[in-house]
């Protein structure tokens, strides 16, 4: 529904966020993604010995991050990292070390000025009233 949005979803507010359905609902998709992140993470994670290998964290980084870009895409900058700040908590309560959970954030922090290098200008300005 994500990439539905992408190509023929429905201008709203100045953003590319809404799929109609004619006659029957307009909505946002990016919103379901709250819950679906986090709970296809749980599935996958439910499939896997834990605490997790390498390899299943690297999936669940592909799992919430397909996500959280088409949603900053839109853009809605929230709720991208609403979704992923959901499923990240589920890879965290899998059983990770805290050395892991300390590079993880190393490289969360790291990411932080690419982020608001790409950020659009109101919502830089959002960001510095909070």
């Amino acid at each position: 529904m994500l990439i539905a949005v992408d190509v023929v979803g429905d201008v709203g507010m100045g953003a590319k966020r809404w799929l109609v359905i004619p006659g029957v609902i307009r909505f946002q998709p990016s919103e379901m993604m709250k819950l679906a992140a986090p709970l296809m993470v749980a599935a996958y994670l439910n499939r896997c010995e834990l605490p997790p290998r390498l390899r299943d964290i690297l999936v669940c980084g592909v799992i919430i991050g397909l996500p959280v870009v088409l949603t900053a895409i839109q853009p809605d900058l929230g709720t991208s990292l609403l979704v992923a700040s959901a499923a990240l908590i589920v890879v965290l309560l899998a059983g990770l070390s805290w050395r892991l959970i300390g590079f993880i954030a190393a490289l969360g922090a790291a990411g932080v000025p690419v982020l608001w290098m790409n950020m659009h200008n109101y919502q830089r300005q959002r960001v510095l009233t909070f």
